[in-house]
């Protein structure tokens, strides 16, 4: 059983046919020699990294303040999974693991001080590939990555140990990395010399040794519970102190690629980065492999130079405290929202909790007439009022847009804006000229800002395609694409909201009561409907929004899912809550770096 399903591992981690299997090959090497408890013990730890390689420390930029940290994971991603950087101070929310068993977990309060050090020793190499592939697995819980690098690091035979462990491994890592994975192990027959040679360890490595031992016998149960390694690996209480360098918390660190780096810890687990690119060091020269035209022998292809971007790799920085701290791993993988309290996330929840609201919110205004009717009975709805309607129903759907759809094949040309002439519309939904005039400088506003996300969206499907075409020319160009429009985004969402603050304000000033939907108007509008489909006025709005087939259709599905009693909330004062998330949007994407065009 055990060996069918190796071999369905092996096919579906992707590998060669023909190559062989990389399960018989550790077996094979582990009958072929036996390791030496005392050559281990002597050699080198599977992961060396220590405050000793640390440095690089900065103490004179102490007092540095950034004027704005900006989110990491709103960055761009190579083709490999790294983040592709621009000027600034950026801060990375990520998952991290313990690369050091028998050692002190983060504190609670205060903090620790954390320096970079290079990833090193003899399984650095494995170690880095499992910190960085794990975002591309998803389904592969924390805990069982945590769980194979503490065998890792103990020195865990893998032959003698449940399955689970290889088959994350066989996620993970490439087939060379899998034989390599039981080299330098402690295996039952070399059990009894470490054993001895533990006591005559120092009391601070003999605590390590210790647990590393401790976890290689537990790991050999299958019914061993995360947690029981956890108290074993992760330990807790009074830290002793075993002198060595003091460490400042918030220190920051010189990394090889002119970046400064620092580290809070708020779990083992739980790992903030925050990293600072100067304007001089995001980019540096490459050469690209240009594909001109075809031939009979080919494609006609020359090097061009190009300024290529830097990237930055969470797995190549381990954050190194002092003794008997813990070393932390941190990987590629990104904190799930509900565990951050960042700008962005916050402006999602209130979009999503504003979702039972926001679909009744354009029913609101037309075709149902509720706002334009309330404020002024006898001006006709017309076009604005269908665009108002578009606008209040997809703002709860904002920052979907911003974060793209699937790759888009056709990578090799950069999105455009297509702005949408709504002043030669010559609306005049309301009477009232100031309140009419503040109306249509909202509308226009949104509109400019909407076709900056279309070519956003583009941006980022466009540079997905690339990526999935292992294009770093276009990858690169792609970036610089998306964070391009996002500044423009960020400083057109800004604009439009403070049209939208006064459209709101004038509006209020000319109602009397609350502006709250129908619900016998809604009913009479779905029925309509389901039976004729849309007007003619709301698809020559939805034409003019250039919004597909696709598009309207889904709009029909949604309007037709609203559920009568939902819609009772203010539509004023609903919306502004709504433009409480977008003014966050505007905030952040606005504080992005400018940068050139790359087109230009």
């Amino acid at each position: 059983m055990k060996k069918l399903l190796f071999v369905f591992l092996v096919g579906a981690c992707s590998f060669s046919i023909n190559a062989q299997n990389p399960f018989g090959k550790l077996k094979d090497l582990n009958l072929k020699k036996i390791p030496n408890a005392g050559n281990i013990l002597m050699g080198k730890e599977p992961i060396t990294t220590s405050l000793d390689d640390a440095k690089t420390e900065v103490p004179e930029m102490d007092d540095f303040v950034p004027e704005a940290i900006l989110p990491g994971d709103q960055l761009p991603r190579s083709i490999d999974g790294s983040f592709y950087v621009f000027p600034g101070v950026w801060e990375f929310h990520l998952k991290s693991y313990c690369m050091k068993a028998g050692t002190y977990g983060p504190k609670k309060v205060d903090g620790d001080g954390y320096l970079y050090a290079p990833l090193e020793g003899p399984k650095a190499g494995i170690v880095r590939s499992i910190l960085m592939n794990a975002y591309k697995h998803p389904e592969i819980k924390q805990l069982e990555i945590q769980k194979l690098i503490w065998a890792i690091i103990a020195r865990a035979d893998f032959k003698e140990m449940p399955e689970e462990y290889m088959l994350t491994a066989a996620k993970l890592l490439d087939p060379k990395q899998i034989v390599e994975l039981n080299t330098g192990v402690i295996n039952k027959m070399a059990q009894k010399e470490f054993n001895k040679m533990i006591d005559k360890a120092p009391a601070p490595v003999r605590r390590i040794l210790e647990a590393e031992n401790k976890l290689r016998s537990m790991m050999r149960n299958a019914q061993t519970s995360y947690e029981d390694l956890e108290r074993v690996a992760v330990l807790t209480g009074v830290v002793p102190d075993e002198g060595g360098r003091e460490v400042k918390k918030g220190r920051w660190s010189l990394t090889p690629q002119g970046f400064y780096i620092r580290y809070f810890a708020l779990d083992y687990r739980y790992l903030v980065i925050q990293l600072y690119v100067p304007n001089e060091a995001y980019m540096a020269s490459a050469n690209y492999r240009y594909k001109l035209s075809e031939s009979k022998s080919g494609f006609v292809s020359f090097n061009v130079p190009y300024l290529k971007l830097k990237e930055f790799n969470p797995a190549d920085h381990p954050s190194t405290p002092r003794p008997p701290r813990q070393r932390l791993g941190p990987s590629n993988q990104k904190q799930p929202p509900d565990n951050r309290d960042d700008a962005l996330d916050k402006a999602n929840r209130i979009l999503g909790g504003a979702d039972n609201a926001q679909t009744g919110f354009g029913l609101a205004t037309d075709p149902l007439g509720t706002v334009v009717d309330k404020v002024n009975p006898l001006s006709p709805g017309n076009m604005f009022s269908r665009i108002l309607d578009f606008i209040t129903s997809n703002g709860r759907k904002i920052s979907d847009a911003l974060n793209g759809d699937p790759p888009d094949p056709n990578y090799k040309e950069f999105a455009k804006v297509e702005p949408f002439d709504y002043r030669s519309l010559k609306q005049t939904p309301f009477k009232d000229e100031a309140l009419n005039n503040k109306a249509n400088d909202f509308a226009d506003a949104y509109l400019n800002a909407y076709a900056l996300m279309k070519a956003l969206v583009s941006s980022n499907d466009k540079q997905g395609g690339a990526r999935e075409a292992k294009d770093d020319f276009w990858a690169n160009k792609q970036a610089q694409a998306i964070i391009y429009y996002k500044k423009k985004v960020g400083d057109a969402l800004m604009t439009a909201c403070s049209k939208w603050d006064e459209f709101l304000s004038a509006l209020q000033s000319q109602v009397n009561g609350k502006i709250v939907v129908s619900q016998d108007n809604l009913r009479a509008y779905q029925e309509k409907l389901r039976t004729n489909g849309f007007s003619s006025e709301e698809m020559a709005a939805f034409r003019f929004l250039k919004m597909t087939d696709a598009q309207i259709e889904e709009a029909k599905k949604d309007r037709l899912s609203y559920k009568v009693g939902d819609q009772n909330a203010d539509f004023i004062e609903q919306s502004r809550n709504v433009m409480k998330a977008w003014k966050e949007y505007g905030k952040v994407y606005s504080a992005f770096p400018s940068i050139p065009a790359p087109w230009e």
